[in-house]
């Protein structure tokens, strides 16, 4: 039972160093949560003709003070709340910008501020960051925008040209997630040559994706390259409206996004650095010893004195006769007198205590 229960204890020991290397491995890569990030689009209208009254034209003593009309184009965002035990320090929407793009559909003869808005995330350590955008022009009509949002991500991912989309099934993915992809497709169909493994013999599928009838495995990031595009960003079609001073889109936007998970992190480093486990292991084991040796001991008493019960006088001479070779082993080359062997007194001595 003790030989089988130290097998599985040797057993368990691999899986745990296994797990372990893999949760090193884990923490050594970025650990991401999925959330949901919710995009509103609204404006304000100021100053317009239908807001003012025809009394405030007709009593208007200086028309130049009156102002010209406008609107403002707000684009917000915000993460929608999670469970409390996985709650997130709070972001800025700005945080999630890469690049933000306004096009107007309006006369460009009649409006010279430019129907084509741009913002780029600024790569200062002293950036700000807003929850929100929010354009302003002059106008008294109404007009289409088309916002187009470009999102970072906490891992860069890559929108799968077509060929390639259909042959792994995966409309986006990092690089690494396409390679793990593209290798167990190759696995799964024995493309592999079976003495020489980077070797990669094309079937239709991957010769309509690479082109190539042969390819060598270390090729494959590279061929890669021109596969892999940019992600489309997230567009939204919007009607600026100026009938009232404040329109909001009937629809919100959700987005899917990855966060850093440092609490994930942080959990995955506290198992790595727990000692105190392995020090409780260390102490039974050290028990676990102590136990054995004392068996063992227990064990050379019984055995001494069955075979003494057994018969006491044989057993007396084997024993007198191997305390014998054990006195010449220690002596050397002095050997005890066969005489003095025969005399009691001879085992009285002090050598004996």
């Amino acid at each position: 039972m003790y030989t089988q229960l130290q097998s599985t204890e040797r057993r368990l020991d691999a899986l745990i160093m296994r797990k372990r290397m893999d949760i090193q491995d884990a923490v050594n890569k970025p650990v991401t949560v999925k959330r949901t990030l919710r995009i509103f689009v609204s404006n304000l209208a100021s100053d317009q003709p239908a807001q003012l009254g025809d009394q405030d034209m007709q009593d208007g003593e200086d028309m130049g003070a009156i102002k010209a009309p406008s609107w403002t184009l707000r684009v917000e965002g915000r993460l929608l709340d999670v469970s409390i035990r996985r709650r997130l320090p709070p972001r800025a929407f700005s945080t999630f910008v890469k690049k933000l793009v306004i096009e107007l559909d309006r006369d460009p003869t009649l409006y010279p501020e430019g129907n084509l808005i741009e913002w780029h995330a600024p790569t200062g350590a002293d950036a700000r960051e807003v929850d929100g955008f929010e354009v302003k022009r002059l106008g008294d009509a109404e007009c289409n925008a088309k916002i187009m949002v470009h999102l970072t991500q906490a891992r860069e991912r890559y929108k799968l040209a077509e060929p390639l989309a259909q042959l792994l099934g995966l409309s986006a993915a990092t690089r690494s997630e396409v390679i793990t992809a593209l290798w167990e497709y190759i696995k799964q169909n024995n493309l592999a040559d079976a003495e020489e493994k980077r070797r990669i013999t094309s079937d239709d599928a991957l010769e309509k994706v690479f082109g190539m009838p042969v390819i060598m495995f270390p090729q494959i990031p590279e061929l890669l390259a021109p596969l892999l595009l940019p992600m489309d960003p997230v567009i939204i079609d919007y009607m600026i409206r100026v009938d009232k001073h404040y329109h909001q889109s009937p629809y919100a936007f959700d987005v899917e996004v990855e966060l850093p998970d440092e609490a994930g992190r942080q959990r995955l480093r506290a198992l790595l650095t727990n000692t105190a486990a392995q020090k409780d292991i260390t102490a039974l084991d050290e028990k676990i010893t102590q136990y054995i040796q004392a068996i063992n001991n227990a064990k050379t008493k019984r055995d001494f004195l069955r075979e003494f019960a057994a018969s006491p006088a044989e057993f007396i001479h084997r024993w007198i006769a191997s305390q014998n070779r054990d006195l010449e082993v220690i002596l050397g080359e002095s050997h005890v007198n066969l005489e003095e062997r025969r005399r009691a007194d001879f085992f009285q001595k002090p050598w004996v205590q």
